[in-house]
This record gives C-alpha cells, structure tokens and sequence, in this order.
C-alpha cells in the first residue's frame, strides 16, 4: 500500500502498537467534529469487553493511536484517534463514572451504562476521518498475522501504521 508503512514488533516492544475497533459512524463524527473543536477534549465510549491489554499499553506508554472501521463500513479503516484513558468497571453513581460519562459523545448521551452495565469506558482524543481509508486486512496482529477480514472482536493491538493521512 502506498504512502503507508507498517511497523512490524515483538510483542514486549511498547513503540509503535496501536488499538484497532469499531464504532459507529455516527459516534465517530461526534467524535470527530470534538476533535475539530479541541482536539484534546476527550471522548469518551463505552464497551462490552474488557480491553486488558489496550490499558496494560497505555499503562506504558500514556497515549496511543486507534484505528476505527465504522460499523458497515465494508471493512476500512475511516478513523483515527488517540486513545487516552481506559476506566474498567464503571458503577453508577461514582464521582470517577460520573465524570466520564460527562464526556460523552453527545450522540451517545441518552445510553447511560448500558443494560447489563458496561464493562469498561473508554476515551479517545483528536479523533478524525482519514484522506484515504485502508481496508482493516492491512493491519497486523502482534503476532505478524493480519487481521481477518471476518475481525468481530471487540478490539485488537495491532503494528501502528506511519504516515496516515
């Protein structure tokens, strides 16, 4: 693929790991048009699944890039952010959930912590829509291997790709 380059680690290797997800396209242009606004107020979303080694990185290295393949997006990676906070657990009614949740996307005000509760919060900064998506198989694992184009996990950490536009 020209235009981008793709850094291939070892596993114990912090530089140059990014998060891939997905969300929906309309949460990401929430996100996005924050970002345009102030591009480091974060955003924050909710999930399903425990990223355990998305916050073992950021625990590491504080910030990382995530890349987004909107949901229905035939697979192409649209989006990217930081990922800058990671909140496992949220309980309703915590001061700590409580100023998460104040962060929202707005398209996502109304949801609250979900039912059965989210089992983490996660926020995202300088969110934006790239020049020239890239189909989601181009990443790869930690392991080497790339992302299968049938990917339904809630999240991976996969080589950061330099030079996104």
């Amino acid at each position: 693929m020209v235009g981008y380059v793709v850094k291939m680690n070892r596993v114990d290797d912090t530089h140059g790991l990014a998060v891939f997800s997905r969300n929906y396209g309309q949460h990401l242009e929430a996100a996005r048009a924050i970002g345009n606004r102030d591009p480091i107020e974060p955003v924050v979303f909710r999930a399903n699944k425990k990223w355990a080694a998305a916050e073992q990185e950021l625990g590491r290295v504080g910030a990382m890039p995530i890349y987004f393949s909107p949901v229905g997006s035939e697979g192409q990676v649209e989006y990217i952010a930081e990922l800058c906070g990671i909140l496992f657990e949220p309980a309703e009614g915590s001061p700590e959930t409580d100023s998460w949740l104040a962060r929202v996307a707005p398209s996502t005000a109304d949801e609250g912590l979900w039912d059965p509760p989210a089992k983490m919060l996660y926020a995202i900064r300088a969110c934006r829509r790239l020049k020239h998506p890239f189909p989601m198989t181009t990443l790869r694992l930690r392991t080497g291997k790339q992302i299968d184009a049938g990917f339904q996990y809630s999240y991976a950490i996969v080589a950061a790709i330099d030079n996104l536009d």
